[in-house]
């Protein structure tokens, strides 16, 4: 996961479309191999898919959650900036150095 942290958004998501072609490939494969009752070939490929496309989401929820955390602290600091400054009856801030 540690390569994939390191990755942009756009390289993320071409690597998810190649594996998720892959995977629509295997789905096939096993298919066809069912009706002609055949083995499928490999079958630990699966399983790497399905764990490399977890991953993927895994690396992009936690960007997600640090963008949240991010915007929820600008949001708190924001908000606490206005609450110190004292406003007037017109909404202007009155300077409080006088008192």
């Amino acid at each position: 996961m540690k390569e994939l942290r390191r990755k942009s958004f756009d390289d993320l998501h071409r690597l998810w479309y190649v594996l998720y072609k892959e995977r629509n490939m295997l789905f096939t494969e096993k298919y066809i191999a069912g009706v002609n009752s055949n083995y499928l070939p490999q079958p630990e490929r699966e399983r790497k898919i399905k764990k490399s496309m977890g991953a993927i989401k895994h690396v992009l929820g936690e960007r997600e959650r640090e963008q949240t955390a991010r915007d929820t602290a600008l949001q708190e600091s924001m908000e606490g900036e206005e609450i110190a400054g004292v406003v007037d009856g017109n909404g202007n801030e009155k300077d409080d150095s006088r008192m």
